[in-house]
């Protein structure tokens, strides 16, 4: 097996970024056209909706509401033009309405984050597995064969976070007990995944960054040793303490963290039915060769990360040829993008069977075949 040792050769990829939507509008025929919206920082997507978080900080939505993930109130199932979400008013902030001045969002297949100015974190949507961070599910039973839950339809504060506790002697992690830590925490970055979801604490002097991770425990996406649900924020134990992070990323059923020192953690799986990893482990394949990276992402079933002297390594499933790999639709181990070598990416997103990289303008960007969007949506 060959060596993932720092190396440059500029080649090309055809990968180009769309335009965010401001709405939709239908035109003489058929075909929807997208309006560019100028106002528009960022978005994130779930399976059905997307959030947008405007330049002002507020945030809106379009798509579906069945369960509130576009954080419209439980009357508007769903909308093709842009609406603004709910959010509650505070006392103190930047803003001149009163409401939240937003900073990132992530969406899941059903719920949404947000993470405001103040590092105060919100969430809205489903509270199936608890990935409301709110402390439960709501089960409910609306028939004999019939189940509900307590969904919200609006962005509310998520403030509460727990810890493994101190007094509990047990080795067993299955029945590991938790308790509330005693005092506010501010977080710099959240990452959402099918149905479970990420937040890294900001980092405060003389301490290391904490991940706290709640959700579908399923295939050990939350990193703590079990496959259980977690209805609060729970800290990762398993990370080494004292550990200064910068970054969190989640696919549909994995986790990742990125130190400041460029090295990533992983956790889960990429593949379904494969062997999870039930708690964070460092990926000794980039950190061994020296690799710094600097953006990385995953999506419904694989990883992908680029380094500061333009490497980019991915691995996992691709079956619809998104890993780059030139005739290889999955890697087991960390593996090269041959076509984007020595290609510096600004950022980089992973969706379902795509991944999308912002790759710096220089001369051996200008090498990069242009795509044909309209065979692309022919195809």
């Amino acid at each position: 097996p060959r060596s993932l040792s720092p190396r440059s050769v500029p080649v090309a990829t055809p990968h180009m970024p769309l335009p965010l939507t401001n709405q939709i509008k239908p035109t003489d025929g058929d075909v929807d056209t997208p309006v560019i919206a100028s106002d528009i920082s960022t978005a994130a997507l779930g399976k059905s909706h997307t959030i947008f978080l405007k330049t002002d900080g507020s945030l809106h939505a379009l798509g579906q509401n069945k369960s509130g993930q576009c954080g419209w109130r439980e009357s508007v199932k769903q909308s093709g033009t842009l609406k603004p979400c709910l959010t509650p008013a505070m006392a103190k902030t930047d803003g001149d309405n009163g409401a939240p001045v937003f900073c990132k969002i992530a969406c899941g297949e059903d719920f949404s984050i947000a993470l405001d100015n103040q590092g105060i974190m919100y969430t809205t949507g489903s509270s199936e597995f608890g990935q409301l961070g709110n402390g439960e599910t709501g089960e409910y039973f609306v028939t004999a064969n019939k189940l509900a839950f307590a969904n919200a339809y609006g962005f509310l504060p998520r403030t509460i976070f727990h810890q493994n506790d101190e007094n509990d002697d047990s080795r067993n992690d299955q029945n590991k007990k938790t308790t509330v830590i005693p005092f506010s925490i501010k977080i710099q970055d959240i990452a959402a995944g099918k149905h479970h979801a990420l937040a890294l604490e900001a980092p405060s002097e003389g301490n290391g960054t904490r991940v706290f991770t709640w959700g579908c425990g399923n295939y050990g996406v939350l990193g703590h040793n079990r496959q259980k649900d977690e209805y609060y924020p729970r800290h990762v134990a398993f990370m080494p303490r004292g550990m200064s992070l910068k970054k969190v990323a989640a696919g549909a059923n994995c986790s990742l963290a990125l130190t400041t020192q460029g090295h990533v953690y992983f956790w889960g799986v990429t593949k379904s039915g494969g062997e999870a990893v039930m708690k964070p482990q460092l990926v000794d394949a980039l950190a061994n060769n020296q690799h710094v990276v600097t953006h990385l992402g995953a999506g419904s079933s694989c990883v992908a990360c680029t380094t500061n002297v333009g490497n980019t390594v991915v691995w996992g499933q691709g079956p619809y040829g998104e890993l780059g790999l030139e005739g290889k639709k999955s890697s087991a181990k960390p593996a090269f993008v041959e076509s984007l070598e020595g290609l510096i990416a600004s950022d980089l997103a992973c969706g379902q069977g795509s991944i999308l990289y912002v790759i710096k303008d220089d001369e051996n960007s200008k090498k990069l075949p242009k795509v044909d969007l309209k065979a692309v949506e022919e195809s």
